[in-house]
């Protein structure tokens, strides 16, 4: 059902933001939601890491060490580590989920947006440096907990060898003197697929 070119196009072809996971050929229809780069920079002594969470499928090496190389010249950071969310609806950025098994479902525009997205996110947290405290907690979903099914009421694996963590961990920073928090971190294993493959649009 491809009408023609796109608006500002004119060069014939259908060019869609192509999701990740389940299956390849799922062209993004709309936006249910933004997707985000967020990060944490900790400085402690004379070193500074800074910590992103895309919200995106997976995020190569190769790209990862172009956005450490970035952030050490933009904003003079020691290291970076980065992390990925995992979500199976937003842009495919490992170029397994294009429109056929041949193809690969990379944008390269958007792999710029996201290096711009995470320069951006550190550049905020740098600058937004106060002093802080580290609190750290737990939650263990044990199987106690909705009628004897624990963890596999909410996150069950399906593959062998059907392995979960029934703990999920935060780290939360507060601001020195106020207490007021600064960031969250919040780690859950899981594998998002709540939406399932029927949704084709962008959320995160």
């Amino acid at each position: 059902g491809y009408p023609g070119p796109d608006e500002g196009e004119g060069n014939g072809l259908f060019e869609a933001l192509w999701l990740a996971g389940f299956s390849v050929s799922r062209p993004m229809q709309t936006i249910a939601d933004d997707i985000w780069a967020r990060a944490t920079v900790i400085e402690q002594g004379e070193t500074r890491i800074g910590v992103v969470s895309l919200d995106l499928i997976g995020f190569f090496y190769d790209e990862v060490l172009i956005a450490r190389e970035a952030a050490a010249r933009e904003s003079g950071l020691d290291h970076v580590i980065i992390t990925s969310t995992h979500v199976h609806e937003a842009p495919d950025t490992m170029g397994i989920w294009g429109p056929n098994l041949a193809r690969s479902g990379i944008n390269p525009d958007f792999m710029s947006h996201v290096h711009l997205a995470i320069q951006d996110a550190l550049a905020q947290a740098s600058q937004d440096q106060v002093e802080a405290q580290a609190h750290r907690g737990s939650f263990h979903i044990g199987d106690e907990q909705w009628d004897g099914t624990g963890i596999n009421n909410i996150n069950m694996d399906s593959r062998a060898p059907y392995i979960t963590d029934p703990t999920l961990w935060t780290l939360r920073f507060s601001a020195l003197g106020s207490g007021e928090t600064i960031a969250t971190w919040i780690n859950f294993a899981n594998h998002p697929e709540a939406a399932a493959s029927r949704n084709l649009a962008m959320t995160s």
